[in-house]
């Protein structure tokens, strides 16, 4: 589930008659959730200039969890696990764990395998933040791209039936052809059908590309 179907799912409950306190909570820590995705590739970006400094991993990540404008309340709270002796691999599983999302699952494993392997960490960490940025700055154009697919669809499943309304209004012969006769209900009805047909197939060609 996205950021937009969670906070989606919460203000219908809300709207549902739900305890509103509870899902002011719920909303809370989902907008938090988005904010920590969103801002990965900068906590990226500030951890590798740590690193580059000759800070350790453990001393990169408790200087990040310190900056309010890059840590979110799961990687504050691994932080201070780490700090209550649990190790850093194990407080990162926790953290991954707490915001569910791929990237997460990415960076955890970036910063593991550097934690356990050694050298390479920062220039590894720079290069997650990259690829992160490029495949939202690609998802972004993919949902603008079928936002632009779903209006053309919407144009051509409309566009039968508004011409046919135009055409009966200049020529009231030609509605009562297509009304009237059999065969022209025949028509309108298979016209119908495949008007249908050729929108659910452009939403499902719309929805395979937003996978």
């Amino acid at each position: 589930m996205d950021a937009l179907d969670r906070l989606s799912t919460l203000v219908l409950s809300a709207d549902m008659g739900l305890d509103p306190v509870a899902v002011d909570r719920q909303i809370r820590r989902a907008i938090d959730w988005v904010v920590q995705v969103e801002r990965l590739p900068m906590l990226l970006d500030r951890l590798a200039r740590e690193i580059r400094g000759g800070g350790s991993l453990s001393q990169a990540l408790a200087a990040v969890a310190k900056d309010d404008a890059l840590a979110g309340s799961a990687l504050r709270e691994a932080m201070i696990r780490a700090e209550h002796g649990i190790s850093v691999v194990d407080a990162l599983d926790g953290w991954a764990e707490a915001l569910n999302h791929r990237d997460a699952a990415v960076v955890r494993a970036v910063l593991a395998t550097g934690h356990t392997a050694g050298g390479g960490l920062a220039s590894a960490l720079t290069r997650a933040a990259i690829s992160f940025r490029d495949r939202a700055a690609a998802e972004r154009e993919v949902r603008a791209l079928s936002a632009q697919s779903r209006a053309s669809a919407m144009v051509l499943t409309a566009a039968p039936g508004m011409f046919l309304v135009l055409f009966g209004s200049l020529n009231p012969a030609v509605l009562a052809t297509a009304t009237g006769l059999g065969l022209g209900r025949v028509c309108l009805l298979g016209g119908a059908l495949l008007d249908v047909a050729g929108w659910r197939w452009m939403m499902v060609l719309e929805r395979r590309v937003l996978r």
